[in-house]
């Protein structure tokens, strides 16, 4: 399932934790939970939100990790989320964004963002603050729309699922992977984008850093 072996399926028991999780990690630099990794323009991650709740493994082309898990893990410690984009570019160019201090609630909140704060210093690109905007966002499905703001359908506009807000978000990173020769955006709603970008990624990777 992990041939190139730098990934591995991990048995976990966060502290306080009722049961113990499955998580792909990769225990280089420290070891690295994986959270989200969408490799391909072929699969969508517009899931229902039993799937969002539960996770779903298609390795190596998409795989999430369930909302509850990352409850869990992000109420265990403080921990850093790292957003990863490939830029359709040769050599591959990766760009990293570096989140501090990420955490979500339980599943009486709809598992609402908490906290994440960006670190300018450490993320490799200037980008738009979009988690900051969405603290006290619950995370949202097609089928469960949880924006405070009724009516909107941030995900069924933006194909996948996140945390929205009253004016949805300022990034889409489970939205689909459309790839323009040039690689620049198509300006769809449903396609993967973070402001001030003006291309699709190729790849789009999160972890936690343990």
């Amino acid at each position: 399932m992990y041939k190139d072996g730098k990934f591995g399926l991990y048995e976990v028991l966060p502290p306080g934790a009722p049961r113990s999780f499955k998580v792909i990690c990769r225990m280089k630099w420290g070891g690295r939970s994986m959270i989200l990794r969408h490799f391909t323009h072929t699969y969508t991650l517009n899931r229902t939100w039993v799937q969002y709740l539960d996770g779903f493994d298609h390795w190596p082309v998409a795989t999430w990790i369930g909302l509850d898990t990352l409850y869990w893990l992000s109420r265990s410690k403080t921990s850093d989320l790292t957003i990863e984009f490939q830029k359709k570019h040769l050599p591959p160019e990766f760009l990293r964004i570096v989140y501090e201090k990420f955490k979500i609630g339980n599943s009486s909140t709809n598992y609402q963002l908490l906290s994440a704060q960006l670190n300018y210093a450490r993320s490799t690109v200037n980008v738009t603050d979009c988690l900051f905007g969405l603290i006290g966002s619950a995370f949202s499905s097609y089928d469960m729309d949880n924006n405070r703001v009724p009516g909107l359908g941030c995900p069924l506009t933006y194909g996948g699922a996140w945390w929205y807000n009253g004016a949805c978000a300022q990034c889409n990173p489970t939205g689909n992977l459309y790839h323009n020769p040039g690689g620049n955006r198509t300006w769809v709603n449903d396609e993967v984008f973070w402001e001030p970008f003006d291309w699709t990624p190729i790849r789009v990777s999160m972890w936690l850093n343990n």
